[in-house]
């Protein structure tokens, strides 16, 4: 397959790229990245890749300059706490929604777009109000260009090894690991952590799915939902942290929801979750000798 990978560079980018040169090496790989991302990366294995610039004009050279990919793979994202409102934009909406004109314009017999989404609510902050209007863009061309599959796979709380350090799961880990305080929200509200594997599973199941239809949305999770409390207690009593767990330290964001991946579309496509999230949590602490 030709296969482009938006935001290629980034912690579940690389993973996806990885995992499809392992899986097929007759993939065709595009990694489609910022002049400023580092590509080093991908040292050992960049003889087997393709590499492309975000700018437009270098998008679209490698758009019409090659046969029409198979499938675009958005893992392009920018989060709310290090971003500003146009960064955000740009990563989750204006790059992306760039990606998919072109395809559009340029599509093969079945090209099939999969973005990496979120399961919170529409209208929670900018992060996820970007991502809604690129769905609606997928929804409208899944429906107008017959050879156009659009698939939002809306991802609950992943985490892996590797992962940035300021992320959730990662930076209580290395505060528990050194015995320190914990600041956290009241933590009852309800979050379905799941494991990073899970999302490159979901991945090569749609690449792999002979009928998809023209616009789907894939909720995608450990199908489980501990409160905050409930996981974080789970990450001390595995480390064997003296730590002190402050609930109540960090504020309650304004409309917190509590959510949880309704696995059912999933398992209609064929698909099961390797991990429960405490299986998760297990096969994260050992993968990083911690325990």
């Amino acid at each position: 397959m030709k296969i482009a990978v938006l935001g290629s560079t980034g912690y579940i980018g690389q993973r996806i790229v990885r995992s499809l040169i392992d899986d097929d090496s007759n993939h065709q790989i595009w990694c489609i990245h910022r002049k400023t991302s580092n590509i080093d990366v991908f040292d050992d294995i960049k003889d087997k890749l393709h590499f492309c610039h975000s700018y437009y004009q270098d998008m679209l050279d490698c758009f019409t300059g090659t046969e029409s990919f198979d499938c675009i793979i958005n893992a392009s994202c920018s989060y709310m706490k290090n971003a500003t409102a146009e960064q955000i934009t740009e990563s989750n909406l204006i790059f992306p929604l760039r990606a998919l004109n072109m395809a559009v314009e340029n599509p093969g017999d079945k090209t099939i777009f999969i973005s990496l989404g979120t399961g919170l609510p529409d209208d929670f902050n900018i992060y996820t109000f970007a991502k809604a209007q690129l769905n609606s863009f997928g929804h409208f061309w899944g429906y107008q260009k017959r050879q156009i599959h659009y698939v939002n796979i809306e991802m609950q709380n992943f985490f892996g090894p590797g992962e940035p350090k300021d992320r959730f799961v990662h930076s209580c880990i290395e505060k528990l690991k050194n015995n320190e305080p914990v600041p956290l929200t009241n933590g009852l509200q309800k979050r379905d952590f799941f494991y990073v594997d899970d999302v490159i599973n979901a991945i090569k199941l749609v690449l792999k799915h002979p009928e998809l239809p023209r616009y789907l949305d894939l909720p995608l999770g450990s199908g489980e939902a501990p409160t905050i409390r409930e996981f974080v207690s789970y990450l001390k009593k595995k480390i064997d942290s003296k730590s002190e767990l402050q609930f109540g330290a960090v504020p309650t964001r304004v409309n917190e929801p509590s959510i949880w991946a309704d696995l059912s579309t999933y398992h209609m496509l064929g698909g099961s979750i390797e991990y429960s999230w405490q299986g998760a949590v297990d096969k994260l602490l050992k993968e990083e000798g911690i325990i």
